[in-house]
């Protein structure tokens, strides 16, 4: 099923300098049997609607959220997701800060962990999937917006904990992930080596964290984790 990027958020016009735009959070809610979707041919569409504009204050940006719903050309509802992005060039001007998001972790160590090591070329790999950022690929622009060298994408590296997840807890059936949300909190640079730290809650879900391996009370990369599957 072809997927069409880079025109889902352009069309967004609220002001602001999107060259900034950072991704916060996302909550992805999958509302459809994933085997039915992966054994179809067609196209999917988004409808993207912005549900604020928060003011995080002088110096930190702001944030923008949005929701979007996305269907297959049966017009059945694939997944829901809310996505958060912090936009570095604006904010300060005094509007309403964002609201609280509040995801309890466990006090206890990660019940399972996971490591692996970003390769150095893994932000021009993920260019393929037609994510175009300069952040992550453009050294000037990078430097320009106060990073020493272009950074892994956050849905890169969000990528990688799901992954782990999925390994860890349903090997070889990724179709059974029924939802991921997560915060980006921290920039993962080329040639890092992260670890997933999962702790599973009596529900059946699995809190989450990533974390630099070789300094895991570092602020994390990833935090307020949730997955849930089926």
């Amino acid at each position: 099923m072809p997927l069409v990027c880079g025109e889902v958020t352009n069309p967004i016009d609220y002001g602001a300098d999107l060259r900034g735009t950072l991704h916060w959070g996302i909550d992805l809610k999958i509302k459809s049997d994933m085997n039915r979707l992966a054994q179809k041919s067609g196209t999917l569409s988004t409808d993207v609607t912005v549900v604020g504009v928060w003011d995080r204050g002088p110096g930190k940006g702001l944030l923008c959220q949005e929701h979007s719903d996305i269907f297959d050309d049966d017009g059945t509802l694939v997944c829901e997701c809310e996505t958060w992005d912090c936009l570095i060039y604006d904010g300060g001007l005094g509007g309403e800060k964002p609201p609280a998001d509040v995801v309890e972790m466990p006090d206890r160590e990660p019940d399972f962990e996971m490591s692996e090591t970003i390769a150095m070329n893994a932000g021009l790999a993920f260019r393929l999937t037609g994510m175009l950022h300069p952040l992550h690929v453009d050294w000037p622009t990078a430097k320009e917006a106060g990073f020493p060298i272009p950074f892994y994408f956050g849905l890169g590296y969000g990528s990688i904990a799901m992954r782990h997840m999925i390994d860890t807890f349903m090997p070889g059936e990724p179709e059974r992930l029924t939802r991921f949300k997560v915060r980006m909190c921290a920039p993962v640079m080329p040639g890092a080596t992260v670890t997933t730290q999962m702790r599973k809650m009596d529900d059946g879900t699995v809190r989450f964290r990533l974390v630099d391996a070789h300094a895991t009370t570092a602020k994390p990369y990833l935090n307020w984790g949730i997955m849930e599957y089926k």
